[in-house]
C-alpha cells in the first residue's frame, strides 16, 4: 500500500491527532500491513499522529 494513502486513511481514523494503539492494530490487520509501518507513518509528515493507550507500553 502506498504510504500516502495509508497516511490519509490513518488521518481519517484519528481523532484530534491521536490514534489508539488498538485502532492501529485494527488498521494494520484490515489493510494487511505490518504494525511497524503504521507507527512509521504516524511519526512522519507534517501532521504527526500520537499513538495513545499503548497495549505494550511502546508509545
Amino acid at each position: 500500500m502506498d504510504e500516502q494513502k495509508l497516511r490519509d486513511f490513518i488521518l481519517e481514523k484519528s481523532a484530534d491527532g491521536t490514534l489508539s494503539c488498538a485502532d492501529a492494530h485494527l488498521i494494520a490487520e484490515k489493510l494487511g500491513v505490518h504494525l511497524s509501518l503504521i507507527g512509521k507513518v504516524c511519526n512522519e509528515g507534517e501532521e504527526k499522529i500520537r499513538v495513545t493507550n499503548c497495549l505494550l507500553g511502546c508509545f
